[in-house]
């Protein structure tokens, strides 16, 4: 190992090693092994001086060694700045840092971790002090380092899992294992665990690209965190202090980490004050916050963290289907899309968030070459305003023309109509899916805008209304539900939306956890007593029932409003 303590040494390592690398288009540097790894007692280093004390014993450097070899990295590119080859943004990924590390661009990633629930809370436990040191750029071996001392039946499950929870929470998002080391060594996630669950949840993390890369932006000038612990933004909740298993993702999105096995619920995540909304279905959770629920995590048959969205948030996204290459829009046949997309959670209380844009990949904006656009909510009776002003600053490449796409979260709630800069739009149609708007979902509304300059503003107005009924939503498992080829479990029940005890309206459930099915039910009529539901089995091609669940009715009552809870049946 290189003796990082000597600055001169590490001067002419660079000159030597790493400027051949950035010769060849190497900008992202892996750094392992930088405890140093070997302890040892005995070992002296060129070290430094302190009050006219020389320090340079292995526990005097110990906690400086992996800091000044990423300090020598970031020194060598800034002497070196005006070489054209050093205008491209490095990244340095360390094993081992210090508080500090972050203003040099650097990250962690949590060690040779091993592939276990043990291992995966560690390091959900541990970005959170990662956090409050300031360093947003961590990640673990997603799907563990060390697959030898797996706990579980099935590696597969293992990596969904912890695929799942690293495209929320992990910065980069990285598998990596010891090749050989059992006779499962892949990481590529088309090849390994869940591949729908994967592609989704993959698709989701380039979806909200332009929201995570602002608040890295938030990070660099103001020194906010991108993934706090729910303590930093609810001080005051006693409840929060002690989570350390849920994550803010800003202050609009609040995540909750996955680290189980054979039960298709998270049990005991803990929503603060506030009204939050399933971020996938924008189904109205809880309405005042302060709460415990235990909640799904399919999304179907995709396994999904549990992600919530805050009243009052302003979420930029982008367009993301098989064709995208990159989170700047770059597409397979070489074409862009540039899309302003926006899903909002309206509020009486107002909201802004800025989106901040560049060129993706060069140290201009430390020159200040970057774009902000700035898009406030207010919410006033039945009339919702969202304001998106025109593009501020400049960078290279920067889009002339965009569409915009205003997506407004209106769970029990309906449109009357909208208006752009004070004129009315018509509802899409066949024909026209620009410049109109479409009821998107039981519980949102989308303004589709064409190209129109970015150097200009608008404004959106929402006119709503309250629809007849409010819904709840509810988690129903069948346990033991063994099936054959052919056959499926289904849930049967009292009300409309549960069949009104007609086979032929039955929900089908998924074997997601299987022998547990289980299904997400959005629109149980709120505040109902005495709701019946049965589990039954079923022939998929027949729609004969082949079994019914023994036993008297099982029977719940509906919520207010918001989320009811997980119930069960059992054959």
């Amino acid at each position: 190992m290189i003796d990082w303590s000597n600055d001169s040494a590490a001067d002419y390592w660079f000159q030597k090693k790493e400027i051949p690398l950035i010769n060849m288009g190497i900008n992202n540097f892996w750094l392992d092994l930088n405890e140093p790894e070997m302890y040892d007692a005995n070992a002296y280093y060129f070290g430094y001086n302190v009050n006219g004390v020389l320090k340079n014993r292995h526990s005097d450097i110990a906690n400086l060694y992996a800091f000044k070899w990423i300090e020598s990295l970031h020194r060598g590119y800034t002497l070196n700045q005006k070489n054209s080859i050093f205008q491209e943004r490095p990244l340095f990924m360390s094993r081992a840092g210090a508080p500090g590390m972050q203003r040099f661009g650097a990250g962690m990633w949590s060690g040779d971790i091993g592939s276990n629930l043990g291992g995966l809370r560690a390091h959900i436990n541990n970005q959170m002090n990662v956090s409050l040191s300031g360093i947003d750029f961590y990640s673990a071996d997603t799907g563990g380092f060390h697959r030898n001392v797996f706990d579980g039946k099935d590696i597969q499950k293992l990596f969904t899992q912890w695929f799942a929870n690293a495209v929320v929470f992990d910065f980069p998002v990285r598998p990596h294992t010891w090749v050989g080391e059992t006779d499962n060594s892949e990481t590529t996630p088309s090849l390994i665990g869940d591949i729908n669950s994967n592609r989704e949840n993959i698709y989701q993390r380039y979806s909200l690209a332009p929201y995570y890369y602002s608040l890295f932006y938030r990070a660099h000038l103001f020194g906010e965190a991108v993934t706090p612990p729910l303590v930093t933004l609810f001080q005051n909740d006693l409840n929060a202090r002690s989570n350390s298993s849920e994550k803010m993702i800003g202050k609009f999105l609040l995540g909750s980490s996955i680290s189980q096995y054979d039960d298709p619920i998270r049990r005991n995540i803990y929503l603060p004050e506030g009204r939050w909304l399933n971020y996938h279905t924008l189904d109205e959770v809880t309405y005042n916050g302060k709460t415990y629920i235990d909640y799904p995590i399919y999304l179907g048959n995709n396994y999904k963290i549990p992600l919530f969205v805050r009243e009052g948030a302003i979420i930029p996204q982008m367009y993301v289907d098989d064709k995208t290459m990159d989170m700047l829009g770059l597409r397979n046949d070489g074409s862009k899309i540039n899309d302003l997309i926006l899903k909002i959670v309206p509020s009486n209380n107002k909201s802004e968030f800025t989106l901040y844009e560049d060129d993706g990949h060069s140290i201009d904006y430390k020159s200040s070459k970057y774009s902000q656009t700035i898009i406030s909510q207010i919410r006033s009776g039945n009339t919702i305003t969202v304001a998106v002003s025109a593009i501020q600053g400049n960078y290279n490449g920067m889009p002339l023309k965009r569409k915009q796409s205003v997506e407004i979260a209106i769970p029990n709630e309906t449109v009357l109509s909208i208006s752009i800069n004070g004129n009315s739009m018509n509802k899409c149609s066949d024909n026209v899916n620009e410049n109109c708007w479409i009821q998107s979902s039981r519980n949102s509304v989308i303004a589709k805008l064409g190209n129109i300059p970015t150097n200009t503003s608008t404004i959106y107005s929402f006119a709503l209304k309250q629809i007849g009924n409010n819904y709840s939503q509810y988690n129903f498992t069948c346990f033991n539900s063994t099936t054959k080829i052919g056959e499926s479990i289904y849930i049967l029940g009292s009300t409309p939306e549960l069949g009104n005890w007609d086979t032929s309206k039955a929900i089908k459930l998924s074997p997601v956890e299987y022998p547990s099915w289980s299904g997400y039910v959005s629109n149980i009529s709120s505040n109902t007593n005495n709701i019946q539901w049965k589990c039954i089995k079923k022939n998929d091609q027949t729609n004969i029932v082949l079994q019914w669940q023994n036993g008297s009715n099982n029977t719940f009552n509906s919520v207010v409003r918001g989320y009811g809870g997980s119930v069960q049946g059992s054959f």
